[in-house]
């Protein structure tokens, strides 16, 4: 199993106060967007579960996927800590791997589709994880200049996203688009905004 440097910074990945308010933000106004109360979620890309805990208080459930294995014991280390027991953890990778078939009424993904090259492709397992009516929510860059990730551009696939573009693939893919804005802005030595877009699937 090929150790990513999301391994390498998982323990230390939630000292960052910056990316602590980041996934808050995307979990209030997630709960602003739905009835979270009984959600089936999968949160892919999850981290160390910085959104997924902030979900899981209302939903039935949080499936939590990631590829680096390290962040998935961030995880259940803070889930066992906390008693919480309706957040369980997956390895997967979804560049190799289809998602379960149809069981979701939720999926979110944030700051993690700039890092997959066929966004397309992920789009569609999205879908095709979600039950009839289901949802899925992405957070992540609106179109930056490559200088978002101050260690390096290595495993980054897209500097962000033409808003346009992304709205056109969600339709493309089936996705009828409910909400899109731009919901936060991190600023660093520039501004970077912070899209969230969701789709029905119909």
């Amino acid at each position: 199993m090929k150790r990513t440097r999301f391994d390498r910074l998982a323990q230390e990945w939630d000292l960052k106060p910056e990316r602590v308010k980041s996934a808050k933000n995307v979990s209030e106004k997630l709960n602003e967007l739905f009835d979270l109360e009984q959600m089936k979620i999968l949160d892919y890309g999850a981290g160390t579960g910085l959104v997924s805990f902030d979900l899981c208080e209302k939903a039935h459930h949080v499936i939590a996927m990631d590829n680096a294995k390290k962040m998935l014991e961030e995880i259940d280390k803070k889930a066992n800590n906390a008693g919480i027991d309706n957040v369980y953890t997956r390895y997967h990778d979804i560049n190799k791997e289809a998602l379960p078939k149809a069981q979701f009424d939720l999926f979110i993904s944030s700051m993690t589709m700039h890092h997959i090259e066929d966004t397309k492709a992920f789009l569609e397992k999205a879908k095709a994880s979600l039950v009839e009516g289901g949802y899925v929510a992405i957070n992540d860059l609106e179109r930056e200049d490559g200088t978002f990730h101050s260690m390096g551009n290595d495993d980054v696939a897209h500097f962000g996203f033409e808003k346009e573009d992304l709205r056109v693939l969600f339709e493309e893919v089936g996705l009828e688009v409910v909400y899109f804005e731009t919901v936060e802005v991190i600023s660093k030595e520039k501004d970077y905004p912070i899209f969230l877009i969701v789709g029905k699937n119909v």
